[in-house]
């Protein structure tokens, strides 16, 4: 079977995780590094309504220019029915359709060592990886340095905490 379009792409995944409800799958990039590094298996959960489900701090499975990615939700537009969305080892943020999104991670399992984003630890690391990456794309704009520096110490306390 051969996949054409975005669309395809999308449906064909929205198709397999509504049958199995979740999947584990594999990251190949270090976007989300250190705590989803490169070759990290993640769990995903099928989202039928995205938009009903998302918050600020998800990580979340969406499609863009054919591929599955799996970052950050940093900010919610309700109205525009869009996200801002980021990698955790990066600076750099963008906007995506709510529409996009297809799943939520719920677990890393790194090393053999899961960690669940639900339970008490995941969560609080959830609330400062997403405050400090908004605080860095208001930083950045008017002190590039410090933003950077807010980024490097972020990732640093990231590391200490998640120790696969």
């Amino acid at each position: 079977m051969s996949v054409n379009s975005e669309n395809d792409l999308g449906s064909l995944w929205k198709a397999i995780l509504h049958n199995q409800k979740q999947v584990w799958l594999t990251m190949h990039s270090g976007s989300m590094s250190p705590l989803m590094p490169t070759g990290s298996q993640i769990l995903v959960k099928y989202l039928e309504h995205a938009h009903q489900k998302i918050s600020a701090g998800d990580i979340v499975l969406y499609i863009n220019d054919n591929q599955l990615i799996a970052h950050r939700v940093l900010w919610i537009r309700s109205a525009q029915h869009q996200c801002l969305q980021g990698g955790d080892s990066t600076v750099s943020t963008s906007l995506i359709s709510i529409d996009n999104i297809i799943g939520v991670v719920a677990k890393i399992k790194v090393n053999d060592k899961e960690f669940d984003l639900h339970h008490r630890t995941g969560v609080l690391l959830t609330w400062f990886i997403t405050a400090t990456s908004l605080g860095i794309v208001v930083i950045r704009r008017f002190w590039p340095k410090a933003g950077m520096l807010l980024h490097r110490l972020k990732l640093r306390l990231v590391r200490r905490v998640v120790a696969y």
